[in-house]
Protein backbone atom coordinates (compact mmCIF):
# COMPACT_ATOMS: atom_id res chain seq x y z
CA UNK A 1 0.00 0.00 0.00
CA UNK A 2 0.98 3.66 -0.37
CA UNK A 3 2.59 5.52 2.53
CA UNK A 4 -0.70 7.21 3.32
CA UNK A 5 -2.66 3.95 3.22
CA UNK A 6 -0.03 2.27 5.37
CA UNK A 7 -0.23 5.09 7.92
CA UNK A 8 -4.01 4.74 8.08
CA UNK A 9 -3.77 0.98 8.48
CA UNK A 10 -1.29 1.28 11.35
CA UNK A 11 -3.55 3.83 13.05
CA UNK A 12 -6.47 1.41 12.81
CA UNK A 13 -4.31 -1.31 14.40
CA UNK A 14 -3.65 0.81 17.52
CA UNK A 15 -6.29 -1.01 19.58
CA UNK A 16 -4.86 -4.39 18.58
CA UNK A 17 -1.38 -3.32 19.70
CA UNK A 18 -2.76 -1.93 22.95
CA UNK A 19 -4.51 -5.20 23.77
CA UNK A 20 -1.43 -7.23 22.91
CA UNK A 21 0.79 -4.99 25.08
CA UNK A 22 -1.41 -5.84 28.07
CA UNK A 23 -1.55 -9.52 27.12
CA UNK A 24 2.11 -10.52 26.72
CA UNK A 25 4.82 -10.16 29.41
CA UNK A 26 6.41 -6.72 29.07
CA UNK A 27 10.00 -8.00 28.84
CA UNK A 28 9.28 -10.86 26.44
CA UNK A 29 10.53 -11.32 22.90
CA UNK A 30 6.94 -11.07 21.65
CA UNK A 31 6.46 -7.71 23.41
CA UNK A 32 9.66 -6.34 21.89
CA UNK A 33 8.60 -7.47 18.43
CA UNK A 34 5.19 -5.87 18.78
CA UNK A 35 6.75 -2.56 19.85
CA UNK A 36 9.16 -2.69 16.91
CA UNK A 37 6.35 -3.47 14.48
CA UNK A 38 4.18 -0.63 15.70
CA UNK A 39 6.92 1.99 15.84
CA UNK A 40 9.16 1.24 12.90
CA UNK A 41 9.07 -2.05 11.01
CA UNK A 42 5.66 -3.62 10.41
CA UNK A 43 5.67 -7.31 9.45
CA UNK A 44 5.50 -8.32 5.81
CA UNK A 45 2.01 -9.23 4.58
CA UNK A 46 1.32 -12.56 2.95
CA UNK A 47 2.48 -12.31 -0.66
CA UNK A 48 0.62 -13.60 -3.70
CA UNK A 49 2.84 -16.71 -3.75
CA UNK A 50 3.31 -16.75 0.02
CA UNK A 51 2.91 -19.64 2.44
CA UNK A 52 1.18 -18.90 5.73
CA UNK A 53 2.71 -20.85 8.62
CA UNK A 54 0.27 -20.98 11.55
CA UNK A 55 2.63 -21.82 14.41
CA UNK A 56 1.80 -22.72 17.99
CA UNK A 57 1.57 -25.52 20.52
CA UNK A 58 -1.23 -28.05 20.34
CA UNK A 59 -4.44 -26.48 21.56
CA UNK A 60 -3.53 -22.89 20.67
CA UNK A 61 -6.26 -22.47 18.05
CA UNK A 62 -5.10 -23.86 14.69
CA UNK A 63 -8.65 -25.11 14.07
CA UNK A 64 -10.03 -21.56 14.39
CA UNK A 65 -8.09 -20.55 11.28
CA UNK A 66 -8.76 -23.79 9.44
CA UNK A 67 -12.51 -23.48 9.83
CA UNK A 68 -12.91 -19.72 9.63
CA UNK A 69 -10.48 -18.08 7.21
CA UNK A 70 -11.57 -18.20 3.59
CA UNK A 71 -8.90 -20.22 1.81
CA UNK A 72 -8.83 -17.79 -1.13
CA UNK A 73 -6.88 -15.44 1.16
CA UNK A 74 -4.16 -17.97 1.87
CA UNK A 75 -2.60 -18.41 -1.57
CA UNK A 76 -0.01 -21.21 -1.72
CA UNK A 77 -0.11 -24.50 0.22
CA UNK A 78 -3.85 -24.27 0.78
CA UNK A 79 -5.97 -27.42 0.92
CA UNK A 80 -9.65 -28.21 1.30
CA UNK A 81 -9.31 -28.15 5.09
CA UNK A 82 -6.42 -25.84 5.81
CA UNK A 83 -5.30 -22.27 5.26
CA UNK A 84 -1.60 -22.49 4.47
CA UNK A 85 0.52 -24.84 6.59
CA UNK A 86 -0.15 -25.88 10.15
CA UNK A 87 2.86 -25.96 12.46
CA UNK A 88 1.66 -27.63 15.63
CA UNK A 89 4.19 -28.39 18.37
CA UNK A 90 4.39 -31.38 18.63
CA UNK A 91 2.45 -32.85 15.72
CA UNK A 92 0.86 -36.20 15.06
CA UNK A 93 0.26 -39.29 17.17
CA UNK A 94 3.32 -41.49 16.69
CA UNK A 95 5.03 -40.13 19.79
CA UNK A 96 1.84 -40.80 21.76
CA UNK A 97 1.95 -44.49 20.85
CA UNK A 98 5.59 -45.09 21.74
CA UNK A 99 7.14 -43.64 24.90
CA UNK A 100 10.65 -44.15 23.46
CA UNK A 101 10.03 -41.59 20.69
CA UNK A 102 11.26 -38.09 21.49
CA UNK A 103 8.58 -35.53 20.52
CA UNK A 104 11.46 -33.32 19.28
CA UNK A 105 11.24 -35.41 16.12
CA UNK A 106 7.71 -34.11 15.58
CA UNK A 107 8.22 -30.35 15.59
CA UNK A 108 7.21 -29.61 11.98
CA UNK A 109 8.32 -25.99 11.59
CA UNK A 110 11.58 -26.28 13.49
CA UNK A 111 13.64 -26.27 10.29
CA UNK A 112 12.14 -22.88 9.33
CA UNK A 113 12.95 -21.22 12.65
CA UNK A 114 16.09 -19.40 11.60
CA UNK A 115 16.90 -15.75 10.88
CA UNK A 116 17.14 -16.68 7.18
CA UNK A 117 13.43 -17.22 6.59
CA UNK A 118 12.37 -18.33 3.08
CA UNK A 119 11.21 -15.24 1.20
CA UNK A 120 7.66 -16.49 0.70
CA UNK A 121 7.04 -17.64 4.30
CA UNK A 122 4.87 -15.62 6.69
CA UNK A 123 4.49 -16.81 10.29
CA UNK A 124 1.33 -16.37 12.30
CA UNK A 125 2.26 -17.16 15.91
CA UNK A 126 -0.75 -18.45 17.84
CA UNK A 127 -0.75 -17.60 21.53
CA UNK A 128 -2.96 -18.96 24.31
CA UNK A 129 -2.36 -19.56 28.00
CA UNK A 130 -0.81 -22.99 28.73
CA UNK A 131 -3.65 -24.03 31.06
CA UNK A 132 -6.04 -24.00 28.12
CA UNK A 133 -3.61 -25.26 25.48
CA UNK A 134 -2.66 -28.31 27.54
CA UNK A 135 -6.24 -28.96 28.66
CA UNK A 136 -7.45 -28.69 25.06
CA UNK A 137 -4.73 -30.97 23.68
CA UNK A 138 -5.21 -33.54 26.44
CA UNK A 139 -9.00 -33.47 26.12
CA UNK A 140 -8.98 -33.86 22.35
CA UNK A 141 -6.00 -36.08 21.59
CA UNK A 142 -5.16 -38.26 24.60
CA UNK A 143 -6.05 -41.79 23.32
CA UNK A 144 -8.02 -42.98 26.34
CA UNK A 145 -9.40 -46.08 24.63
CA UNK A 146 -5.91 -47.30 23.79
CA UNK A 147 -4.73 -46.46 27.30
CA UNK A 148 -7.45 -48.63 28.85
CA UNK A 149 -6.67 -51.47 26.46
CA UNK A 150 -2.96 -51.42 27.31
CA UNK A 151 -3.63 -51.30 31.03
CA UNK A 152 -2.30 -49.16 33.82
CA UNK A 153 1.12 -50.80 33.75
CA UNK A 154 1.81 -49.59 30.21
CA UNK A 155 4.61 -47.05 29.95
CA UNK A 156 3.18 -45.10 27.04
CA UNK A 157 0.20 -42.79 26.70
CA UNK A 158 0.54 -41.49 30.24
CA UNK A 159 -0.40 -38.04 31.41
CA UNK A 160 3.25 -37.45 32.32
CA UNK A 161 4.31 -38.04 28.73
CA UNK A 162 1.63 -35.67 27.46
CA UNK A 163 2.78 -33.02 29.90
CA UNK A 164 6.43 -33.47 29.02
CA UNK A 165 5.74 -33.26 25.27
CA UNK A 166 3.51 -30.21 25.65
CA UNK A 167 6.11 -28.35 27.68
CA UNK A 168 8.72 -29.22 25.08
CA UNK A 169 6.39 -27.81 22.44
CA UNK A 170 6.29 -24.50 24.34
CA UNK A 171 10.09 -24.50 24.51
CA UNK A 172 10.26 -24.94 20.74
CA UNK A 173 7.78 -22.11 20.09
CA UNK A 174 9.76 -19.85 22.43
CA UNK A 175 12.98 -20.76 20.58
CA UNK A 176 11.36 -20.11 17.20
CA UNK A 177 10.10 -16.66 18.17
CA UNK A 178 13.57 -15.78 19.47
CA UNK A 179 15.18 -16.71 16.13
CA UNK A 180 12.67 -15.46 13.58
CA UNK A 181 12.89 -11.80 12.49
CA UNK A 182 10.18 -9.64 14.04
CA UNK A 183 9.08 -8.39 10.63
CA UNK A 184 8.22 -11.95 9.54
CA UNK A 185 5.92 -12.75 12.47
CA UNK A 186 2.32 -11.83 13.15
CA UNK A 187 0.75 -12.62 16.51
CA UNK A 188 -2.78 -13.79 17.22
CA UNK A 189 -3.94 -14.29 20.83
CA UNK A 190 -6.77 -16.77 21.22
CA UNK A 191 -8.31 -15.09 24.27
CA UNK A 192 -8.19 -11.62 22.70
CA UNK A 193 -9.74 -12.81 19.45
CA UNK A 194 -12.69 -14.18 21.41
CA UNK A 195 -13.03 -11.13 23.66
CA UNK A 196 -12.29 -8.28 21.20
CA UNK A 197 -12.74 -9.61 17.65
CA UNK A 198 -13.32 -6.19 16.05
CA UNK A 199 -9.88 -5.00 17.17
CA UNK A 200 -8.32 -7.79 15.09
CA UNK A 201 -9.92 -6.82 11.79
CA UNK A 202 -7.21 -4.27 10.80
CA UNK A 203 -4.48 -6.74 11.78
CA UNK A 204 -6.00 -9.51 9.67
CA UNK A 205 -6.51 -7.13 6.73
CA UNK A 206 -2.84 -6.17 6.97
CA UNK A 207 -1.69 -9.79 7.26
CA UNK A 208 -3.61 -10.88 4.15
CA UNK A 209 -2.98 -7.54 2.41
CA UNK A 210 -6.62 -6.83 1.62
CA UNK A 211 -8.57 -3.59 1.69
CA UNK A 212 -10.65 -2.30 4.58
CA UNK A 213 -14.03 -4.01 4.87
CA UNK A 214 -12.93 -7.19 3.08
CA UNK A 215 -15.96 -9.54 3.18
CA UNK A 216 -13.88 -12.62 4.02
CA UNK A 217 -12.36 -10.96 7.08
CA UNK A 218 -15.77 -9.68 8.15
CA UNK A 219 -17.20 -13.17 7.77
CA UNK A 220 -14.39 -14.58 9.93
CA UNK A 221 -14.91 -12.23 12.90
CA UNK A 222 -18.72 -12.19 12.85
CA UNK A 223 -19.19 -15.41 14.90
CA UNK A 224 -16.82 -14.07 17.58
CA UNK A 225 -18.79 -10.83 17.76
CA UNK A 226 -21.98 -12.80 18.28
CA UNK A 227 -20.33 -14.68 21.15
CA UNK A 228 -19.28 -11.39 22.75
CA UNK A 229 -22.80 -9.98 22.41
CA UNK A 230 -24.33 -13.10 23.96
CA UNK A 231 -21.93 -13.19 26.91
CA UNK A 232 -23.59 -12.18 30.22
CA UNK A 233 -22.41 -8.92 31.78
CA UNK A 234 -21.45 -10.71 35.00
CA UNK A 235 -19.75 -14.08 35.08
CA UNK A 236 -22.21 -16.64 36.45
CA UNK A 237 -21.20 -19.67 38.45
CA UNK A 238 -20.10 -22.42 36.08
CA UNK A 239 -22.63 -25.14 35.36
CA UNK A 240 -22.10 -28.44 33.57
CA UNK A 241 -24.51 -27.43 30.80
CA UNK A 242 -22.45 -24.30 30.09
CA UNK A 243 -19.20 -26.19 29.48
CA UNK A 244 -17.93 -26.77 25.97
CA UNK A 245 -17.80 -30.19 24.36
CA UNK A 246 -14.02 -30.34 24.76
CA UNK A 247 -14.28 -29.47 28.47
CA UNK A 248 -16.77 -32.27 29.02
CA UNK A 249 -14.50 -34.69 27.18
CA UNK A 250 -11.63 -33.59 29.41
CA UNK A 251 -13.61 -34.26 32.60
CA UNK A 252 -14.55 -37.70 31.30
CA UNK A 253 -10.92 -38.55 30.65
CA UNK A 254 -9.81 -37.23 34.03
CA UNK A 255 -12.39 -39.39 35.77
CA UNK A 256 -11.35 -42.52 33.83
CA UNK A 257 -7.67 -41.82 34.42
CA UNK A 258 -8.34 -41.41 38.15
CA UNK A 259 -10.11 -44.76 38.22
CA UNK A 260 -7.16 -46.44 36.50
CA UNK A 261 -4.65 -44.96 38.92
CA UNK A 262 -6.75 -45.87 41.95
CA UNK A 263 -7.28 -49.47 40.83
CA UNK A 264 -3.71 -50.22 39.76
CA UNK A 265 -1.59 -47.91 41.93
CA UNK A 266 0.03 -46.45 38.83
CA UNK A 267 3.28 -44.56 39.48
CA UNK A 268 4.98 -42.13 37.17
CA UNK A 269 7.92 -43.18 34.98
CA UNK A 270 10.19 -40.50 33.55
CA UNK A 271 10.79 -40.98 29.80
CA UNK A 272 14.43 -41.09 28.71
CA UNK A 273 13.99 -38.00 26.50
CA UNK A 274 12.35 -35.91 29.26
CA UNK A 275 12.80 -32.15 29.03
CA UNK A 276 11.13 -31.29 32.33
CA UNK A 277 13.33 -28.93 34.37
CA UNK A 278 13.68 -31.12 37.49
CA UNK A 279 12.62 -34.49 38.85
CA UNK A 280 10.36 -33.01 41.49
CA UNK A 281 8.41 -30.76 39.14
CA UNK A 282 5.75 -33.25 38.01
CA UNK A 283 3.70 -32.44 41.11
CA UNK A 284 0.81 -31.60 41.28
CA UNK A 285 -0.37 -33.01 37.93
CA UNK A 286 0.78 -36.63 37.88
CA UNK A 287 1.31 -39.35 40.52
CA UNK A 288 4.63 -39.39 42.29
CA UNK A 289 4.81 -40.06 46.04
CA UNK A 290 1.09 -39.44 46.35
CA UNK A 291 -1.83 -38.70 44.10
CA UNK A 292 -2.15 -35.18 42.66
CA UNK A 293 -4.57 -32.83 44.38
CA UNK A 294 -7.05 -32.75 41.50
CA UNK A 295 -7.62 -36.53 41.75
CA UNK A 296 -9.65 -36.16 44.94
CA UNK A 297 -12.14 -34.01 43.01
CA UNK A 298 -12.35 -36.30 39.98
CA UNK A 299 -12.74 -39.78 41.44
CA UNK A 300 -16.02 -41.53 40.75
CA UNK A 301 -16.64 -41.90 44.50
CA UNK A 302 -16.18 -38.17 45.03
CA UNK A 303 -18.44 -37.30 42.12
CA UNK A 304 -21.17 -39.61 43.44
CA UNK A 305 -20.78 -38.33 47.01
CA UNK A 306 -20.88 -34.72 45.88
CA UNK A 307 -23.94 -35.40 43.77
CA UNK A 308 -25.73 -37.02 46.71
CA UNK A 309 -24.67 -34.25 49.08
CA UNK A 310 -26.04 -31.62 46.74
CA UNK A 311 -29.58 -32.90 47.38
CA UNK A 312 -31.53 -31.33 50.22
CA UNK A 313 -33.72 -33.26 52.63
CA UNK A 314 -36.77 -32.68 50.44
CA UNK A 315 -34.92 -33.59 47.28
CA UNK A 316 -34.25 -30.01 46.20
CA UNK A 317 -30.75 -28.99 45.11
CA UNK A 318 -28.62 -26.45 46.95
CA UNK A 319 -27.97 -23.78 44.33
CA UNK A 320 -24.67 -22.63 45.86
CA UNK A 321 -22.91 -25.98 45.47
CA UNK A 322 -20.84 -26.52 42.35
CA UNK A 323 -21.63 -29.44 40.11
CA UNK A 324 -19.05 -32.12 41.09
CA UNK A 325 -17.88 -32.49 37.50
CA UNK A 326 -17.30 -28.74 37.35
CA UNK A 327 -15.35 -29.00 40.62
CA UNK A 328 -13.18 -31.65 38.94
CA UNK A 329 -12.52 -29.36 35.98
CA UNK A 330 -11.63 -26.36 38.14
CA UNK A 331 -9.37 -28.39 40.41
CA UNK A 332 -7.54 -29.64 37.32
CA UNK A 333 -7.20 -26.11 35.93
CA UNK A 334 -5.78 -24.75 39.19
CA UNK A 335 -3.27 -27.60 39.42
CA UNK A 336 -2.28 -27.08 35.77
CA UNK A 337 -1.79 -23.35 36.32
CA UNK A 338 0.46 -23.96 39.33
CA UNK A 339 2.55 -26.36 37.27
CA UNK A 340 3.12 -24.16 34.22
CA UNK A 341 3.48 -20.85 36.07
CA UNK A 342 5.86 -22.14 38.71
CA UNK A 343 9.08 -20.09 38.65
CA UNK A 344 11.14 -23.17 37.74
CA UNK A 345 9.47 -23.58 34.36
CA UNK A 346 7.48 -20.46 33.46
CA UNK A 347 8.46 -19.05 30.05
CA UNK A 348 8.31 -15.43 28.92
CA UNK A 349 6.12 -16.48 25.99
CA UNK A 350 3.37 -17.58 28.39
CA UNK A 351 0.39 -15.23 28.38
CA UNK A 352 -1.14 -14.53 31.80
CA UNK A 353 -3.12 -17.38 33.38
CA UNK A 354 -6.87 -17.46 32.79
CA UNK A 355 -9.02 -15.47 35.19
CA UNK A 356 -10.70 -18.50 36.75
CA UNK A 357 -7.52 -19.89 38.35
CA UNK A 358 -5.38 -18.68 41.22
CA UNK A 359 -7.93 -16.13 42.39
CA UNK A 360 -9.65 -15.78 45.75
CA UNK A 361 -13.01 -16.78 44.32
CA UNK A 362 -14.91 -20.02 44.59
CA UNK A 363 -13.25 -21.51 41.53
CA UNK A 364 -9.89 -21.83 43.28
CA UNK A 365 -9.94 -21.29 47.04
CA UNK A 366 -12.96 -23.43 47.87
CA UNK A 367 -11.75 -26.31 45.72
CA UNK A 368 -8.14 -26.61 46.80
CA UNK A 369 -8.25 -26.39 50.59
Amino acid sequence: PSAHAHSQRMARMAEYYRLMADYVPADSRVARCLKSQQRATPPYPLSADGILMAMGVEGSGHHVLERGINRSLCHAETSKYRCGRQASFPAGFKWRKDSTLDPAQFMPAKRYCTPRVPANHTFLVLLRNPVDTFSSAFGRFFPMAQYRQLGAAAENDTLAHELDAHYQGWLEVATCTSKLPCNRMWFLAYELLFSAPRAHVPMLEALFDVSEGNPHIEHFVRPFEKLVAARPAAEAQLQWDSLSKSQRMLVGKLRKLTELWSEAGLTWARPSWSYLPAAETEWPLVPQLEMPVWVSHCSLAELNASRAGAEGENGTRHTLRLDPKVSCLLAWRNATARWFYDASRSLDIFPPPPSDVGSSGRSSRDLLV
